[in-house]
Protein backbone atom coordinates (compact mmCIF):
# COMPACT_ATOMS: atom_id res chain seq x y z
CA UNK A 1 0.00 0.00 0.00
CA UNK A 2 1.14 2.64 -1.10
CA UNK A 3 1.44 5.49 1.75
CA UNK A 4 1.41 9.70 1.89
CA UNK A 5 4.02 11.34 4.70
CA UNK A 6 1.13 12.93 6.36
CA UNK A 7 0.07 11.25 9.64
CA UNK A 8 -2.82 11.05 11.26
CA UNK A 9 -4.57 11.00 15.37
CA UNK A 10 -3.90 7.19 14.58
CA UNK A 11 -0.08 7.74 14.71
CA UNK A 12 0.15 5.94 11.57
CA UNK A 13 0.99 8.26 8.13
CA UNK A 14 -2.45 8.75 5.76
CA UNK A 15 -2.96 6.33 3.21
CA UNK A 16 -3.44 7.70 -0.16
CA UNK A 17 -6.90 8.01 -1.02
CA UNK A 18 -7.82 7.69 2.66
CA UNK A 19 -7.63 3.66 1.67
CA UNK A 20 -8.23 1.65 5.05
CA UNK A 21 -9.86 -1.70 4.17
CA UNK A 22 -12.26 -2.84 6.46
CA UNK A 23 -12.17 -6.02 7.84
CA UNK A 24 -14.61 -8.62 6.88
CA UNK A 25 -16.79 -9.50 10.39
CA UNK A 26 -17.34 -5.95 10.49
CA UNK A 27 -19.29 -5.53 7.64
CA UNK A 28 -20.89 -9.13 7.84
CA UNK A 29 -21.89 -7.93 11.93
CA UNK A 30 -23.90 -4.93 10.30
CA UNK A 31 -25.36 -7.58 7.81
CA UNK A 32 -26.70 -9.15 10.60
CA UNK A 33 -28.61 -6.70 12.00
CA UNK A 34 -29.78 -4.82 9.27
CA UNK A 35 -31.73 -5.55 5.89
CA UNK A 36 -30.82 -3.69 2.92
CA UNK A 37 -32.62 -2.72 0.71
CA UNK A 38 -33.06 -3.34 -3.32
CA UNK A 39 -29.53 -2.94 -4.89
CA UNK A 40 -26.62 -1.27 -2.89
CA UNK A 41 -24.14 0.74 -4.17
CA UNK A 42 -20.27 0.63 -2.40
CA UNK A 43 -18.96 3.84 -3.77
CA UNK A 44 -15.79 3.64 -1.67
CA UNK A 45 -14.95 0.04 -2.29
CA UNK A 46 -11.21 0.01 -2.57
CA UNK A 47 -10.15 -3.73 -2.42
CA UNK A 48 -13.67 -5.02 -2.08
CA UNK A 49 -13.77 -5.63 1.15
CA UNK A 50 -17.22 -4.45 2.10
CA UNK A 51 -18.36 -5.38 -1.64
CA UNK A 52 -17.37 -9.03 -1.39
CA UNK A 53 -19.66 -9.87 1.23
CA UNK A 54 -22.38 -7.74 0.80
CA UNK A 55 -22.56 -10.00 -2.58
CA UNK A 56 -21.69 -13.02 -0.81
CA UNK A 57 -24.89 -12.30 1.14
CA UNK A 58 -26.68 -12.31 -1.82
CA UNK A 59 -27.44 -8.26 -2.75
CA UNK A 60 -26.97 -7.02 -6.09
CA UNK A 61 -23.81 -4.75 -5.41
CA UNK A 62 -22.77 -2.03 -7.22
CA UNK A 63 -18.87 -0.86 -6.49
CA UNK A 64 -17.21 1.75 -7.56
CA UNK A 65 -14.36 4.12 -6.36
CA UNK A 66 -12.07 7.36 -7.08
CA UNK A 67 -9.31 5.03 -7.78
CA UNK A 68 -8.09 1.49 -8.77
CA UNK A 69 -7.16 -0.34 -5.72
CA UNK A 70 -7.00 -4.04 -7.72
CA UNK A 71 -10.45 -5.19 -7.27
CA UNK A 72 -11.50 -7.66 -9.67
CA UNK A 73 -14.98 -6.58 -9.22
CA UNK A 74 -14.87 -3.07 -9.47
CA UNK A 75 -17.65 -1.60 -11.89
CA UNK A 76 -16.01 0.97 -12.75
CA UNK A 77 -14.07 4.39 -11.17
CA UNK A 78 -16.46 7.54 -10.11
CA UNK A 79 -16.14 9.77 -7.88
CA UNK A 80 -19.42 9.59 -5.57
CA UNK A 81 -19.55 13.17 -4.68
CA UNK A 82 -20.34 13.73 -9.08
CA UNK A 83 -23.25 11.10 -8.62
CA UNK A 84 -26.40 12.83 -9.97
CA UNK A 85 -30.06 12.27 -8.68
CA UNK A 86 -30.67 9.04 -9.22
CA UNK A 87 -33.92 7.91 -11.74
CA UNK A 88 -36.49 6.19 -9.43
CA UNK A 89 -36.62 3.49 -11.93
CA UNK A 90 -32.95 2.84 -10.84
CA UNK A 91 -32.65 -0.52 -8.26
CA UNK A 92 -30.30 1.26 -5.99
CA UNK A 93 -31.67 1.75 -2.62
CA UNK A 94 -28.73 1.50 -0.26
CA UNK A 95 -25.55 3.26 -0.32
CA UNK A 96 -23.19 0.83 2.20
CA UNK A 97 -19.79 2.04 2.66
CA UNK A 98 -16.67 3.48 4.87
CA UNK A 99 -15.92 6.12 3.37
CA UNK A 100 -12.64 8.31 3.20
CA UNK A 101 -12.66 10.45 6.56
CA UNK A 102 -10.76 13.52 5.25
CA UNK A 103 -8.71 16.47 7.01
CA UNK A 104 -10.71 16.58 10.20
CA UNK A 105 -13.91 14.82 8.88
CA UNK A 106 -14.76 16.84 6.04
CA UNK A 107 -14.73 14.40 3.51
CA UNK A 108 -16.80 11.65 5.01
CA UNK A 109 -19.06 14.38 6.16
CA UNK A 110 -19.32 15.09 1.94
CA UNK A 111 -20.47 11.37 1.38
CA UNK A 112 -23.06 11.40 3.80
CA UNK A 113 -24.84 14.22 2.91
CA UNK A 114 -24.42 13.33 -0.62
CA UNK A 115 -25.62 10.17 -0.17
CA UNK A 116 -28.65 11.23 1.51
CA UNK A 117 -29.20 13.66 -0.91
CA UNK A 118 -29.90 11.28 -3.10
CA UNK A 119 -31.25 8.48 -1.23
CA UNK A 120 -33.77 10.17 0.52
CA UNK A 121 -36.10 10.84 -2.66
CA UNK A 122 -36.25 7.46 -3.29
CA UNK A 123 -37.08 5.83 -0.40
CA UNK A 124 -33.86 4.53 0.21
CA UNK A 125 -31.11 3.45 3.00
CA UNK A 126 -27.54 5.10 3.62
CA UNK A 127 -25.36 3.25 5.91
CA UNK A 128 -21.95 4.70 6.77
CA UNK A 129 -18.86 3.33 8.93
CA UNK A 130 -17.70 6.43 10.67
CA UNK A 131 -15.54 7.44 13.99
CA UNK A 132 -18.08 6.23 17.10
CA UNK A 133 -18.07 10.06 18.25
CA UNK A 134 -18.95 11.38 14.67
CA UNK A 135 -22.96 12.39 16.07
CA UNK A 136 -21.11 14.62 18.50
CA UNK A 137 -19.94 17.60 16.34
CA UNK A 138 -22.65 20.18 16.78
CA UNK A 139 -21.76 20.94 12.62
CA UNK A 140 -23.52 17.74 11.87
CA UNK A 141 -26.23 18.33 14.25
CA UNK A 142 -28.77 18.52 11.36
CA UNK A 143 -28.06 15.35 10.30
CA UNK A 144 -29.18 13.35 13.39
CA UNK A 145 -32.82 15.56 13.63
CA UNK A 146 -35.65 13.21 12.62
CA UNK A 147 -34.95 14.09 9.25
CA UNK A 148 -33.55 13.34 6.97
CA UNK A 149 -34.48 10.43 8.81
CA UNK A 150 -31.84 9.43 10.87
CA UNK A 151 -32.77 5.98 11.87
CA UNK A 152 -30.16 3.70 13.53
CA UNK A 153 -26.39 3.32 15.05
CA UNK A 154 -24.73 0.17 15.05
CA UNK A 155 -21.24 0.29 17.82
CA UNK A 156 -18.30 -2.19 17.64
CA UNK A 157 -17.65 -3.76 20.94
CA UNK A 158 -14.68 -4.10 19.61
CA UNK A 159 -11.99 -2.20 17.51
CA UNK A 160 -11.44 -2.28 13.92
CA UNK A 161 -8.14 -2.97 12.51
CA UNK A 162 -6.67 -0.86 9.25
CA UNK A 163 -3.27 -1.68 9.40
CA UNK A 164 -0.90 -4.48 9.40
CA UNK A 165 0.29 -5.52 12.77
CA UNK A 166 -2.03 -3.05 14.32
CA UNK A 167 -3.75 -4.49 17.65
CA UNK A 168 -7.36 -3.48 18.42
CA UNK A 169 -6.98 -0.18 16.73
CA UNK A 170 -6.80 3.53 17.76
CA UNK A 171 -10.36 4.49 17.17
CA UNK A 172 -13.70 3.47 17.80
CA UNK A 173 -16.01 2.98 15.16
CA UNK A 174 -19.95 2.52 14.48
CA UNK A 175 -22.11 2.29 11.18
CA UNK A 176 -24.46 5.17 11.18
CA UNK A 177 -28.14 4.72 9.22
CA UNK A 178 -30.47 7.02 7.59
CA UNK A 179 -33.65 5.27 6.03
CA UNK A 180 -36.22 7.20 4.13
CA UNK A 181 -38.81 4.93 5.58
CA UNK A 182 -38.13 5.21 9.20
CA UNK A 183 -40.48 6.59 12.03
CA UNK A 184 -40.06 7.00 15.55
CA UNK A 185 -37.08 7.45 17.75
CA UNK A 186 -33.32 6.32 16.64
CA UNK A 187 -32.47 2.97 18.05
CA UNK A 188 -28.89 1.88 19.36
CA UNK A 189 -27.14 -1.55 18.75
CA UNK A 190 -24.29 -3.15 19.18
CA UNK A 191 -21.88 -5.43 16.79
CA UNK A 192 -19.68 -8.05 18.91
CA UNK A 193 -16.55 -9.50 16.88
CA UNK A 194 -16.92 -13.14 16.72
CA UNK A 195 -14.50 -15.26 19.58
CA UNK A 196 -11.56 -17.22 17.26
CA UNK A 197 -12.66 -21.36 18.19
CA UNK A 198 -9.25 -22.83 19.87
Amino acid sequence: MTKLATHTESGYERSDFDFYPTEPWITAGALGKLTLRGEVLEPACGDGAMARILREAGYRTWATDIHDHGYDGLDGLHNFLDTPPLDPACGIRTIFTNPPFGERGKLAEAFVRHALKIMMPVGGLVVMFLRVDWDSAGTRADLFERRPHWSRKLVLTSRAQFFEGEHGGKKNHAFFVWDALHSGPPTIDYINKPKVAR
